[in-house]
């Protein structure tokens, strides 16, 4: 889209995008001792990291815009462990637990996208609609599958989702059912009354009906 020339650029981002897997720990550390009131804290690592990009930048730019983009691992990965070394200093957190969670969700988001993957893959035949519903569908029972066969925290939180959408249902169900018992009583207790009730219910009243 963008022409031939922005090529070379490829391999720059992908390199760049697996130095960004690193980021999510910053992502989650700053705000956590943002809320914890440690910011003297965040301060020390922000000079820290910066020392280890400048000095990394500086030492892979003599190699060319490559070793930049390649450096960006290394330095992505060094900030991480500060972030992590400090964060976990001020909250009980371990590495393991850590570890275990991302191993748990890169399961889940690997079970999420296998059945996409096939049929983005195996699909050539099929139009963009059904391609897009059933890779959509694949992607949310797969999602659902991973959640619950992993013990994925978020599996109790769906269990509660699908309980409270059950009671809703049943609820639901129940004023319906009474509405409709509630207007078939009405009408056959109007159908079965004396004619001067029906009358006097109708808002007439008939001499002849009440001799």
């Amino acid at each position: 889209m963008f022409g031939d020339q922005w090529i070379d650029a490829a391999l720059l981002l992908r390199l760049i995008a697996i130095g960004g897997l690193f980021w999510i720990i910053p992502c989650v550390a700053n705000p956590l001792l943002v809320a914890l009131g440690r910011v003297n804290v965040i301060l020390r690592i922000q000079l820290i990291n910066q020392v280890i990009a400048v000095v990394g930048v500086v030492v892979a730019a003599m190699h060319g815009i490559e070793a930049v983009a390649l450096a960006v691992i290394p330095i992505s990965a060094a900030h991480a462990w500060v972030w992590l070394h400090y964060a976990t200093g001020v909250v009980s957190v371990r590495v393991g637990s850590i570890v275990r969670a991302a191993c748990v969700a890169m399961i889940v988001t690997a079970m999420a996208l296998t059945v996409p993957a096939v049929v983005i893959i195996f699909g050539e035949g099929l139009g963009q609609v059904e391609v897009l519903i059933l890779a959509a569908a694949g992607a949310a029972f797969g999602w659902l599958a991973g959640v619950f066969l992993c013990g994925h925290p978020l599996a109790a939180e769906v269990g509660r989702l699908v309980l409270h959408i059950k009671e809703a249902s049943v609820r639901w169900g129940f004023v319906v059912l009474a509405r409709g018992l509630g207007v078939g009583t009405q009408r056959s207790s109007q159908a079965e009354a004396p004619p001067a009730k029906r009358e006097l219910s109708g808002g007439r009243i008939n001499p002849e009906t009440l001799r």
